[in-house]
């Protein structure tokens, strides 16, 4: 409904605050998931949002205000895609959705070495477009 209202606008998915199966996120996970969404509020001074939830409804020009360069180190898009949004001051918008176990593979990123990445990520991203 959101994004009908206004096609100008970034709806993401929030796993956060909806309903999630037990074990459908492991608590590293999820508290990675907090920390970035923390994050992502002090550096764009807006609400915290689930950033890493790989569901998103956008305008189709958005993607002409990402970066080249985020995209060679933003391995996901994510960040580079709220990065542009936000810069564009497109109304970003978090909406629960439920969430259940995997009932096959992983999760593909690693907790460690991907949680350290997308933070470089996030800082390298706010540095090329907001500051």
């Amino acid at each position: 409904k959101i994004a009908r209202e206004n096609s100008n606008s970034l709806v993401t998915g929030n796993r956060l605050t909806g309903k999630r199966e037990k074990n459908a996120m492991p608590f590293l996970n999820r508290l990675g998931n907090l920390l970035f969404s923390y994050l992502w509020s002090i550096l764009t001074i807006s609400k915290p949002i689930d950033v890493l939830c790989g569901i998103k409804i956008f305008p189709k020009t958005l993607f002409q205000d990402v970066h080249e360069n985020n995209l060679e180190i933003d391995k996901y898009g994510d960040i580079s895609l709220l990065f542009a949004a936000r810069k564009r001051k497109i109304e970003i918008y978090s909406v629960p959705v439920n969430y259940r176990c995997r009932n096959y593979g992983m999760s593909n990123i690693p907790i460690l070495s991907g949680g350290a990445n997308l933070f470089k990520t996030t800082l390298v991203s706010w540095y090329r477009n907001i500051k």
